[in-house]
């Protein structure tokens, strides 16, 4: 009767060691020390893409959001209407994050909100404005 319990509690671990081993390679390596400090995945995939949107931005050339700032980011979940008017793309989540940015003609750093929309664990959108 052991001989069983034993063998399924093994599976059992083996399968929660897989799943959390491949859970940890969808996040890129640069940004690997953020999930030490529990942030959340959707927060670390909405700043990586954050970073590829600011290389070929012609506004800004670089994002600075301290880890304090990334651990309280604002991730609202919703449902989208189906058949609604607008013609953005229907998102799952959104996240907010108040951080710094370099504007790229003046060489100075300036408060912004960014905002990234999640559909399904993907960035299918980022907006960055000016806080006042």
């Amino acid at each position: 009767m052991k001989g069983p319990l034993i063998f399924l509690c093994a599976l059992m671990l083996l399968f929660a060691y897989a799943a959390r081993s491949s859970a940890d390679d969808t996040i890129p390596e640069d940004y690997r020390y953020l999930v030490r400090i529990n942030v959340r995945p959707v927060v670390i995939n909405c700043v990586a893409e954050i970073d590829r949107w600011i290389r070929a931005s012609s506004k800004y050339d670089m994002f600075l959001a301290p880890d304090v700032r990334l651990l309280r980011a604002k991730v609202r979940a919703f449902r989208a209407i189906d058949g609604s008017a607008d013609n953005e793309p229907s998102v799952d989540s959104t996240v907010t994050i108040r951080a710094s940015a370099r504007l790229r003609s003046l060489a100075a750093w300036i408060p912004v909100k960014a905002r990234c929309n999640i559909w399904r664990t993907h960035v299918v959108g980022i907006a960055m404005k000016r806080m006042e």
